[in-house]
């Protein structure tokens, strides 16, 4: 009988120990994002986004480095250099495309985020945001409008 009761409590005490385990080790955030086109998005033509949670400051400021066009050209070595220091959600996308809201966990230890547009005109087209806030991108003719309403409410323009 003592051992029938001793059984019954395992399983409960597995379920505990799980729990406070992982309310230590979840202690991240979650990023809203929102993401439109315009329908002249990029002069009419598609164009590659590649939204960035970085965990490691150095390999941000390499990231901060480099514009649009080099990160395309190199993004899948970089990813595959550093898998366990950034998290990419790639997406090519259509002028006049909105994609519904959705959200990515961000972990405490998390340095920054970055997007990547892959505009047709020239320029950096890298843009800063902070992950722990909700985003919305508009990615308009030749340049990314993105807002994070917590911070100024206003559209960031370069």
């Amino acid at each position: 009988m003592n051992c029938r009761l001793r059984l019954r409590r395992r399983p409960l005490a597995i379920c505990v120990l799980a729990l406070t385990l992982t309310s230590c080790v979840s202690s991240g955030t979650g990023l809203k994002v929102q993401i439109r086109l315009r329908p002249d998005a990029n002069d009419n033509s598609p164009v590659p986004l590649s939204l960035l949670l970085v965990y490691d400051q150095t390999v941000l400021e390499q990231l901060l480095a480099v514009g649009a066009t080099q990160w395309f050209v190199g993004r899948e070595q970089f990813l595959r250099d550093h898998a366990a220091d950034v998290h990419e959600e790639f997406y090519e996308l259509v002028p006049d495309q909105s994609l519904p809201e959705f959200r990515r966990y961000v972990p405490a230890h998390t340095a920054g985020g970055l997007v990547f547009v892959g505009y047709s005109a020239e320029g950096e087209h890298r843009y800063r945001f902070d992950p722990k806030r909700a985003l919305q991108l508009e990615v308009r003719a030749n340049h990314l409008c993105l807002t994070q309403p917590e911070l100024q409410g206003d559209c960031h323009e370069p």
